[in-house]
């Protein structure tokens, strides 16, 4: 029985471990991440009025970013 010769290369098959990705936080623990860094901002401040969207906007940035650092997906 003759061998037989095989045309094309024979690609190399990984045995690593896929490279697992956490799922995307839910939205609803997101806005609660937000909600409570934009209370500890308010109470570092005084509660002083006129400032809450301020506040609210500086924790989420502080909540994107460590979601970015920490490399978890945005949820859509």
């Amino acid at each position: 029985m003759a061998a037989t010769v095989l045309s094309r290369p024979i690609k190399p098959v990984s045995c690593e471990e896929p490279e697992t990705v956490p799922p995307p936080p839910d939205p609803d623990m997101m806005h609660a991440l937000i909600a409570e860094a934009a209370y500890l901002r308010a109470e570092k401040r005084g509660f002083v009025g006129g400032s809450e969207l301020e506040d609210w906007l500086e924790a989420e940035k502080e909540v994107l970013a460590m979601q970015e650092k920490l490399s978890i997906p945005t949820p859509d």
